[in-house]
């Protein structure tokens, strides 16, 4: 099956409250600084107990795809999202909000 990128306007702040970032051997919740969830463990953090709807991956080109097939092979149930996208749009609201005010 091909994997191509489909766009959809979405709340980030829901994307933030549920994602899991994944790397070839594990998964991290950047909420509680938890380490080493398992693939086919994605569903909940077993730290913090956040529901994981997201999951993105730092890597790019082939390696970030074999990352991407592991996951949908092991936790179907997540959404996947480029994670250059969702880190700029964090990082754009989390200046807005520091700035915000000025």
């Amino acid at each position: 099956m091909d994997m191509i990128r489909i766009w959809h306007e979405l709340d980030i702040k829901e994307i933030d409250d549920h994602i899991i970032i994944v790397d070839d051997l594990h998964g991290f919740c950047p909420s509680c600084k938890t380490t080493g969830i398992k693939f086919g463990e994605m569903d909940k953090c077993p730290g913090c107990k956040r529901e994981f709807k997201y999951a993105a991956t730092r890597e790019s080109g082939s390696a970030g795809s074999k990352i991407i097939a592991k996951i949908i092979k092991n936790s179907p149930q997540l959404t996947i999202v480029e994670y250059s996208d969702y880190k700029h749009n964090t990082d754009k609201n989390k200046a807005a909000s520091l700035f915000g005010n000025l």
